[in-house]
């Protein structure tokens, strides 16, 4: 596939093209995991992260190029704009906590790319920071800054 083709959407975040395919794109690129000639790493955790990632409309998966590879972005959409982030189930250093899924800055890879990797990396930590769910305590050691969460029993 290429970045081109009509199911992919161009964006520029940090001054980085990224490529956001559609559903069906993502798909045809399972079947054949090269993207403007490069082959997608490890196209089967991949597919697991961006399917996950669908399942929130703040949460979007795309491909850009750095170091002459193809690289998975994940971005959170927060007040109309796009932010780099990491997404994970952040875990709480304070009560054990584990959120069904969270996304953090903290990451230095995805800031790979970007024009201005340190610029990138503050406009993300400029992001307001979130608080474990069930303690209420400042996330640390992941510096939290949006998560989903079970309902407390």
């Amino acid at each position: 596939m290429h970045v081109h083709h009509s199911g992919v959407e161009e964006l520029l975040v940090d001054g980085q093209p990224l490529y956001v395919p559609s559903s069906a794109a993502w798909q045809a690129l399972w079947s054949e995991p090269v993207f403007e000639g490069k082959r997608l790493p490890v196209p089967d955790l991949l597919a697991r992260k961006v399917a996950s990632n669908q399942h929130y409309p703040e949460i979007v998966s795309a491909l850009g190029f750095a170091y002459d590879r193809v690289w998975l972005y994940e971005l959170l959409r927060f007040q109309g704009q796009l932010y780099r982030v990491f997404i994970e189930a952040v875990i709480c250093d304070h009560c054990g906590h584990r959120a069904v899924q969270s996304a953090t800055p903290g990451i230095m890879e995805i800031y790979w790319g970007s024009e201005n990797p340190e610029a990138a990396r503050e406009r993300s930590y400029s992001l307001p920071r979130l608080s474990c769910f069930r303690c209420h305590k400042v996330l640390e050691r992941r510096r939290t800054v949006w998560q989903v969460n079970a309902p407390e029993a």
